[in-house]
């Protein structure tokens, strides 16, 4: 297994998942290429954008493990100002709109749409914590 240790929640991820021989790299293509060069086994990439989801690079291509995926437990966050003068109304009219947001669907469609969520692995069994956890809304 490869990782970059700078990628805080891809770390912890994989800590948790005690998984042992686990070598270190700080660069996306060097990840790429020690999977491909057959130096790590493995390495958590994003899905890629190919019917088969695989991810090409200098003439190498990683294939995914079909019907498994890893779960990165994660959030997402803005940050408001306490001090700004107008900050306590900013961050009511931020909280109104992301209730907006939640009721529309719109985090889970713009997720898919950026390929964060992937309808085609939706099924699949997350290998790296109890299933029964509920995922991203």
């Amino acid at each position: 297994m490869i990782e970059n240790p700078a990628w805080k929640i891809d770390h912890i991820t994989i800590s948790e998942m005690h998984i042992s021989n686990i070598s270190q790299t700080v660069t996306y293509e060097s990840m790429f290429n020690m999977v491909a060069y057959g130096r790590a086994d493995f390495a958590l990439f994003e899905f890629g954008f190919d019917e088969d989801m695989s991810l090409t690079r200098n003439g190498f291509t990683l294939h995914i493990v079909p019907g498994f995926k890893v779960s990165m437990l994660s959030s997402r966050h803005y940050v408001v100002s306490k001090t700004h003068p107008d900050g306590e109304e900013f961050f009511t009219a931020l909280q109104k709109g992301i209730e907006i947001l939640k009721s529309q669907n719109s985090f889970k469609i713009a997720f898919t749409e950026v390929g964060f969520l992937n309808q085609k692995v939706e099924d699949w069994k997350i290998i790296n914590y109890d299933s029964n956890i509920a995922p991203l809304p």
